[in-house]
């Protein structure tokens, strides 16, 4: 073990929990055609920053108790997809009972992250298309909804996806992290 201790950096978790946001917001726009999405849902930016931070823990301790070894960016989507659907920053501001995504949009947008990360990576590297069955996603939607995975459980499910479409490397393979780098994206990305 190490005597490392966390420090928060506030502005960068800021800067993330902001990134986080404008991605959400990217999501609702895309998936439900809304426009005024500050009239339909409402985000707690601070959760949102809880969030971020536990993430930003998550990968300071896997330095810690992994020899130096930072969290692959599996582990990383996996933390982000887990906290968002355990604190739940996002609520819908009008009652709607006709569409289970509605009621359950936190889980529907670890959903997406996940998906969204693992098709752009299959994009980038011109492999097949991430073309899931419905069915599968219904199945996942199901299980993020009812059953109580881990982070590392959902790193496992994200490594299983990224190996089924042939965009898997080891965490220390020198390749270019693709898989991290379009979390990255999705995250920056201000459209």
């Amino acid at each position: 073990m190490s005597d490392m201790v966390y420090q928060e950096d506030t502005e960068k978790i800021k800067a993330e929990a902001d990134r986080l946001d404008s991605a959400f917001k990217k999501f609702a726009k895309q998936e439900f055609a809304l426009d005024a999405i500050d009239q339909s849902f409402s985000v707690n930016k601070n959760i949102f920053f809880d969030a971020v931070l536990r993430v930003d823990k998550v990968k300071f301790y896997s330095k810690v108790f992994h020899d130096g070894n930072s969290a692959s960016e599996y582990k990383e989507i996996a933390a982000y997809a887990y906290w968002i659907m355990k604190l739940s920053p996002i609520s819908w501001k009008i009652e709607s009972t006709h569409c289970e995504y509605y009621s359950h949009i936190n889980e529907y947008f670890a959903l997406y992250l996940i998906m969204h990360v693992i098709k752009a990576c299959c994009k980038e590297k011109a492999k097949r298309c991430f073309a899931p069955r419905r069915r599968f996603i219904r199945d996942v939607f199901y299980s993020f909804r009812f059953r109580d995975l881990s982070i590392d459980a959902l790193t496992l499910f994200i490594e299983t996806l990224a190996f089924s479409y042939d965009i898997y490397y080891p965490h220390d393979a020198d390749e270019d992290d693709s898989m991290f780098s379009t979390l990255r994206e999705l995250l920056s990305d201000p459209d």
